[in-house]
């Protein structure tokens, strides 16, 4: 199997265990010593070094949402190691607030079977205002 064709299946079983809601089982598709890093100034934004801290306290930062954001994924583009997963998304944040995420984009790379590095790009602003009660102000 081709390295394209291998990081393929990889990040088309994170994307269905995501898209299914299956939080867990599409969490552990990260390697152990993987990264995902949020990007932006939100409480969020970060690089979470390692699977256990994605559990740990990334996992329980967004545990708040009435209803965690359903993803719906387009096709990925892959290419080597390397992939992009685009994606929308809505929820409920912890308050009733609707969380609407029109785009989003995770760049990732594969190693073997898992993820080894997720860099995610969403609307920020929604995220702070529905995730964690932040208003946008005029300045």
């Amino acid at each position: 199997m081709s390295a394209t064709e291998n990081t393929r299946k990889v990040i088309q079983r994170f994307m269905d265990n995501i898209g299914a809601m299956k939080f867990v089982e599409g969490f552990s598709v990260i390697a152990e010593d993987g990264s995902w890093t949020i990007i932006g100034k939100t409480k969020a934004s970060r690089t979470y070094q390692g699977r256990k801290a994605i559990f740990e306290e990334l996992v329980p930062m967004l545990a708040g949402f009435q209803a965690p954001p359903q993803v719906k994924f387009a096709a990925p583009i892959v290419e080597g190691d390397r992939a992009v997963m685009l994606g929308a998304g809505t929820g409920i944040g912890p308050t009733g607030t609707p969380y609407e995420q029109p785009f989003y984009a995770w760049v990732t790379r594969v190693r073997g079977d898992e993820i080894v590095e997720i860099i995610e790009f969403l609307d920020t602003a929604e995220l702070d205002m529905v995730g964690f009660g932040r208003k946008l102000v005029d300045a």
